[in-house]
């Protein structure tokens, strides 16, 4: 007879979502002797055409003849931020997968009853598990939204945005960068939509002339990360500052088109930089606007540019001019669609250093003169606490960006040092944030600045002489 998948997880799936990855399978033959289920977990290596057992597993049906089976478990041991240091490199010019971060998976499932047991039917599911946790949010939702996974979608011919539901794998939807900034964003894009081409259409001002971008503040808390009160389903992805940037001022575009060729034959999650740093270096073009742009917009096509973008909302950089009385500090932190967010504070940070002293009583005997001491210090354990702060924010988007960040399981402070040759590498030290509340404002009109305190993950021991 057949076995049934009667309910699965869509073809994408964030690895860390136990609650939304489960299998309910069913069998007619059930009520046979010995029966259980046979299921085999594998995983595609990277060429997605060959697998690697992982394990196999007995499951049993209760007694209406269905089982339940959850692999997230499993398979999230197999995946890990992409976290190389070449995400935070701002030399890399090109796109570049994320291979640690998104992977193919199968199930396999056979029956097995009879006496002795034998392996009957078969049937199996693919999966791609990607690094990432939104718990609460149904996947298969049909209600505000439909289906509410961050994935890119081909383009439609229809001459509608029908099927634009693409988002790029962060919560922001822009970026307050300069010339200096370079900044990633991060995308899943299936086999067989592929992406050939990476549009980037910058706004400038011509000489003699001054022009502003301005962003409406729509007042909207980013929901998605929210929890479902009612019925999980009843979800819409809701977006705080999506409305385009508004010009002030004599303005004029120039769009560029970069092609983008052998995605096909490699894997579903892939990064991009889109900083100023890096286009600047890489379009020579650009070198009559470094002065004069005020902000570009990211949008990612395939099929040779002939339908809409992949992404339903575009990605904006609005140029910014950094407080460089300060030491500018960039953060970066794994969020939870699997992609690194970034943020640079550049306002006054404050620096406290801490020292944990283990001491010893030492047994002073007859005769001891006054250059001994009974408490001795066998070690010390120096600490180093910086608060860092923004520049005044003025939209509720970057605040919950930074909740983001609050809540970030791994941190980096991003710092560089220049080579013999004026080339500059980055590094990558992990921070921890020490706070243990976070208090912001729900911005409608209005600005406010944000604080936060790191302390670095390596701990220094000095022992004592």
């Amino acid at each position: 007879m057949s076995i049934v998948l009667t309910k699965k997880p869509s073809e994408f799936g964030r690895a860390f979502d136990l609650n939304s990855l489960y299998y309910e399978i069913y069998s007619d033959q059930w009520q046979q002797p010995n029966f259980m289920f046979k299921v085999d977990l594998t995983l595609y290596n990277h060429d997605e055409t060959t697998v690697s057992n992982i394990i196999s597993k007995k499951v049993y049906p209760d007694s209406l003849g269905t089982a339940y089976l959850n692999p997230g478990d499993i398979f999230n041991k197999y995946l890990s931020p992409s976290n190389s240091i070449y995400d935070f490199d701002p030399s890399i010019t090109y796109i570049t997968e994320c291979i640690n971060s998104c992977k193919k998976f199968n199930i396999v499932v056979h029956e097995s009853y009879g006496v002795p047991p034998m392996l009957k039917s078969v049937t199996y599911d693919t999966i791609v598990l990607y690094n990432g946790c939104q718990q609460f949010i149904s996947y298969d939702s049909s209600i505000g939204g439909g289906n509410n996974q961050w994935l890119m979608v081909t383009g439609t011919t229809s001459g509608s945005t029908t099927g634009q539901t693409g988002h790029f794998l962060t919560d922001a939807t822009l970026a307050y960068l300069d010339n200096s900034d370079y900044y990633f964003l991060y995308f899943l894009n299936p086999s067989g939509q592929h992406i050939d081409t990476i549009e980037y259409q910058f706004k400038y001002t011509t000489p003699g002339n001054t022009a502003s971008a301005n962003i409406i503040n729509t007042g909207k808390e980013n929901s998605v990360q929210s929890l479902i009160n009612n019925n999980v389903n009843n979800i819409s992805i809701q977006k705080a500052a999506t409305t385009p940037p508004s010009y002030s001022g004599p303005i004029s575009t120039l769009i560029i088109e970069e092609s983008v060729s052998g995605l096909s034959s490699k894997g579903n999650m892939f990064y991009i930089p889109v900083g100023p740093k890096t286009l600047l270096n890489k379009f020579i073009i650009l070198s009559g606007i470094t002065d004069s742009w005020i902000s570009y917009s990211i949008n990612l096509y395939c099929n040779g540019k002939q339908y809409y973008p992949l992404n339903a909302n575009s990605f904006y950089v609005l140029k910014t001019c950094r407080d460089r009385r300060y030491t500018n500090y960039k953060l970066a932190w794994l969020n939870n669609h699997g992609g690194y967010d970034y943020f640079v504070f550049d306002k006054g940070s404050f620096i406290k250093e801490k020292d944990k002293k283990n001491t010893f009583s030492k047994d002073l005997r007859p005769g001891y003169n006054f250059n001994e001491s009974g408490l001795v210090v066998y070690s010390t354990e120096p600490d180093q606490e910086i608060t860092l702060t923004t520049s005044i924010i003025e939209t509720q988007e970057q605040i919950q960006l930074l909740v983001g960040l609050f809540h970030a399981y791994n941190t980096f402070m991003i710092q560089t040092f220049v080579d013999q040759n004026g080339i500059e590498h980055p590094i990558a030290v992990n921070y921890i944030i020490t706070d243990t509340d976070f208090n912001y404002d729900q911005l409608i009109n209005g600005d406010t600045t944000v604080s936060l305190t790191l302390t670095p993950g390596n701990k220094i021991i000095r022992q004592r002489p």
